[in-house]
Protein backbone atom coordinates (compact mmCIF):
# COMPACT_ATOMS: atom_id res chain seq x y z
CA UNK A 1 0.00 0.00 0.00
CA UNK A 2 1.13 3.26 -0.67
CA UNK A 3 1.26 5.81 2.50
CA UNK A 4 -1.05 8.40 2.12
CA UNK A 5 -3.66 6.82 0.03
CA UNK A 6 -6.38 4.02 0.39
CA UNK A 7 -5.72 1.67 -2.49
CA UNK A 8 -5.56 -1.37 -2.70
CA UNK A 9 -3.50 -3.69 -5.43
CA UNK A 10 -4.01 -7.35 -6.64
CA UNK A 11 -0.71 -9.69 -5.92
CA UNK A 12 2.01 -9.31 -8.21
CA UNK A 13 2.01 -13.39 -9.03
CA UNK A 14 -1.45 -12.54 -9.99
CA UNK A 15 -0.39 -10.02 -12.75
CA UNK A 16 2.69 -12.03 -14.24
CA UNK A 17 0.00 -14.79 -14.75
CA UNK A 18 -2.53 -12.72 -16.15
CA UNK A 19 -0.29 -11.01 -18.46
CA UNK A 20 1.31 -14.54 -18.93
CA UNK A 21 -1.51 -15.63 -20.35
CA UNK A 22 -2.94 -12.82 -22.42
CA UNK A 23 0.33 -12.91 -24.24
CA UNK A 24 0.07 -16.34 -25.29
CA UNK A 25 -3.17 -15.96 -26.63
CA UNK A 26 -1.95 -13.59 -28.52
CA UNK A 27 0.62 -15.35 -30.06
CA UNK A 28 -1.63 -18.13 -30.80
CA UNK A 29 -4.09 -15.57 -32.52
CA UNK A 30 -1.38 -14.35 -34.55
CA UNK A 31 -0.40 -17.89 -35.27
CA UNK A 32 -4.24 -18.56 -36.40
CA UNK A 33 -3.97 -15.22 -38.72
CA UNK A 34 -1.32 -17.69 -40.75
CA UNK A 35 -3.36 -20.76 -40.50
CA UNK A 36 -6.89 -19.10 -41.22
CA UNK A 37 -6.03 -17.08 -44.57
CA UNK A 38 -8.08 -18.88 -46.90
CA UNK A 39 -11.15 -19.22 -44.62
CA UNK A 40 -12.49 -15.43 -44.36
CA UNK A 41 -15.06 -15.75 -41.53
CA UNK A 42 -12.15 -17.60 -39.01
CA UNK A 43 -9.92 -14.67 -40.04
CA UNK A 44 -12.25 -11.97 -39.30
CA UNK A 45 -13.32 -13.68 -35.60
CA UNK A 46 -9.55 -14.35 -35.00
CA UNK A 47 -8.98 -10.43 -36.10
CA UNK A 48 -11.15 -9.66 -33.68
CA UNK A 49 -10.31 -12.10 -30.88
CA UNK A 50 -6.73 -9.98 -31.22
CA UNK A 51 -8.35 -6.78 -30.73
CA UNK A 52 -10.17 -8.20 -27.68
CA UNK A 53 -6.33 -8.95 -25.80
CA UNK A 54 -5.12 -5.55 -26.73
CA UNK A 55 -8.00 -3.61 -25.82
CA UNK A 56 -9.38 -5.36 -22.92
CA UNK A 57 -5.83 -4.48 -20.35
CA UNK A 58 -6.02 -0.65 -22.13
CA UNK A 59 -9.37 -0.51 -21.10
CA UNK A 60 -8.82 -1.86 -17.41
CA UNK A 61 -6.30 -0.25 -16.71
CA UNK A 62 -7.46 3.34 -17.89
CA UNK A 63 -11.01 3.01 -16.19
CA UNK A 64 -9.20 1.33 -12.50
CA UNK A 65 -7.29 4.71 -12.16
CA UNK A 66 -8.25 6.43 -9.49
CA UNK A 67 -10.52 3.90 -8.17
CA UNK A 68 -11.51 2.43 -4.65
CA UNK A 69 -10.66 -1.52 -3.17
CA UNK A 70 -8.83 -3.35 -5.43
CA UNK A 71 -9.06 -4.04 -9.13
CA UNK A 72 -11.26 -7.31 -8.86
CA UNK A 73 -13.44 -5.57 -6.23
CA UNK A 74 -13.83 -2.19 -9.16
CA UNK A 75 -14.52 -4.57 -11.43
CA UNK A 76 -17.74 -6.26 -10.08
CA UNK A 77 -18.97 -2.95 -8.36
CA UNK A 78 -18.93 -1.27 -12.15
CA UNK A 79 -20.00 -4.60 -13.78
CA UNK A 80 -22.94 -4.09 -11.31
CA UNK A 81 -23.53 -0.89 -12.26
CA UNK A 82 -23.74 -1.51 -15.53
CA UNK A 83 -20.62 0.67 -17.20
CA UNK A 84 -19.65 0.05 -20.69
CA UNK A 85 -16.32 -0.29 -19.85
CA UNK A 86 -17.37 -3.46 -17.46
CA UNK A 87 -19.59 -4.66 -20.46
CA UNK A 88 -17.14 -4.39 -22.86
CA UNK A 89 -14.53 -6.23 -20.98
CA UNK A 90 -16.88 -8.96 -19.84
CA UNK A 91 -18.02 -9.89 -23.43
CA UNK A 92 -13.93 -9.55 -24.42
CA UNK A 93 -12.79 -12.16 -21.85
CA UNK A 94 -15.72 -14.65 -22.86
CA UNK A 95 -14.59 -14.35 -26.53
CA UNK A 96 -10.81 -14.85 -26.05
CA UNK A 97 -11.50 -18.07 -23.74
CA UNK A 98 -14.45 -18.87 -25.99
CA UNK A 99 -11.90 -18.52 -28.83
CA UNK A 100 -9.37 -20.17 -27.67
CA UNK A 101 -11.12 -23.24 -26.90
CA UNK A 102 -12.65 -22.84 -30.85
CA UNK A 103 -9.09 -22.34 -32.08
CA UNK A 104 -7.45 -25.69 -30.00
CA UNK A 105 -10.30 -27.56 -30.77
CA UNK A 106 -10.07 -26.95 -34.57
CA UNK A 107 -6.30 -27.53 -34.28
CA UNK A 108 -6.71 -30.49 -32.72
CA UNK A 109 -9.46 -32.48 -34.31
CA UNK A 110 -7.74 -32.80 -37.74
CA UNK A 111 -5.51 -35.07 -36.11
CA UNK A 112 -7.83 -36.97 -34.14
CA UNK A 113 -9.54 -38.28 -37.54
CA UNK A 114 -8.52 -41.74 -38.95
CA UNK A 115 -7.65 -40.98 -42.77
CA UNK A 116 -9.52 -43.26 -44.69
Amino acid sequence: MIDGTNVEAIPVFFWRIYYSVLFIFLIIGILNCYQFKKDKLKMKLNILNLIFIVSIPVVSLLNSINRKGNEYDHFMYSLKQFDIWAIYTMIGYLYVIIHFFCSFYFLVTPKLQPKN
